[in-house]
């Protein structure tokens, strides 16, 4: 076993590496949520749920409320140190109703959607929390860049430069990538090589390109099928869309989504989950008990 100064040496280093991920995340934790008011859910005027959908898309911006996020472990020698969160992947599906899921296997509602503007024009978004500082995301000129008063330090994630059915992403450190559409995939990709990809085989199905996966991508009528690894299923009556983890046993039923015209409920069988209220221009994001995020779109930018 490592001795205590080796342990001591590795967690400084890893309270010195920077954040991986392309811009900051807009997290929500369902687990050790409070519990939602029932009764607010039962009395919601309910609205019905667009038809589902699968169709390879593409969410460079990470600007996304979290529904399920992947993680995993990440070890030291043969000790488990901690769980470490899946960066978003810019690749994967929409599924309809602003439900975004990536090649990473985390599962998000898409902020775009939500407050309804184009994440290919120009905008500004403000995102704050109770437990975090706020920061400013810019999208101007194909540039999105990300700061956090009172600092006056502006960071470009990506800059993105369109060349018919590809489009470069100059992202710093070296991480550069590239988005090629065809007529039947989608791929990401680096200077050299394929990273990863989605492939047509057929009317409503996908395969991951030049990977092994237990089960491909899927739809039907009522029905999505995420690779063996998720579910989701609309209500014959529209009202509801539920969320099922794939086991040999049989799914296992995780959240549940009901909507009005201004409040998304998601909730698990404890009805423990998250509330998002859309106010004007201002989403607000609870628990239950209190806010956990408050994300504005201010419709001119200020610089």
């Amino acid at each position: 076993m490592p001795n205590d100064q080796t342990f001591f040496d590795f967690f400084n280093h890893i309270l010195m590496i920077k954040d991986i991920h392309i811009v900051p995340v807009l997290l929500i934790f369902l687990s050790g949520c409070a519990t939602l008011n029932i009764q607010e859910i039962i009395n919601l005027e309910s609205k019905d749920f667009d038809t589902l959908q699968l169709c390879p898309a593409v969410e460079p911006n990470g600007l996304r409320i979290d529904l399920l996020r992947k993680n995993h472990d990440v070890y030291y020698i043969d000790s488990l140190v901690y769980a470490e969160l899946m960066p978003y992947h810019p690749l994967g599906f929409d599924l309809g109703n602003g439900i975004f899921y990536d090649l990473s296997g985390n599962l998000s509602f898409k902020i775009d959607y939500l407050l309804n503007f184009s994440s290919d024009s120009s905008f500004q978004i403000e995102k704050s929390g109770k437990k975090t500082a706020r920061t400013i995301f810019l999208f101007y000129h194909d540039s999105l860049s990300v700061n956090r008063p009172p600092k006056t330090k502006i960071r470009q994630q990506y800059h993105r430069v369109i060349h018919g059915d590809s489009v470069l992403y100059s992202v710093k450190k070296g991480r550069d990538f590239t988005v090629v559409t065809t007529e039947t995939d989608l791929f990401y990709m680096g200077k050299k090589r394929i990273w990863n990809g989605i492939h047509g085989v057929g009317q409503g199905r996908y395969e991951l390109y030049r990977k092994a996966t237990k089960g491909g991508f899927s739809l039907n009528e009522h029905e999505v099928i995420l690779s063996r690894d998720l579910m989701i299923r609309m209500n014959p009556d529209k009202k509801k869309l539920q969320i099922f983890r794939y086991r040999r046993k049989g799914p296992k039923l995780l959240l549940t989504i009901e909507r009005s015209e201004d409040k998304i409920f998601v909730y698990d069988k404890h009805n423990a989950g998250q509330k998002i209220a859309l106010i004007g221009n201002t989403l607000e994001i609870s628990n239950g008990k209190k806010m956990l995020n408050r994300v504005e779109l201010i419709e001119k930018a200020t610089y």
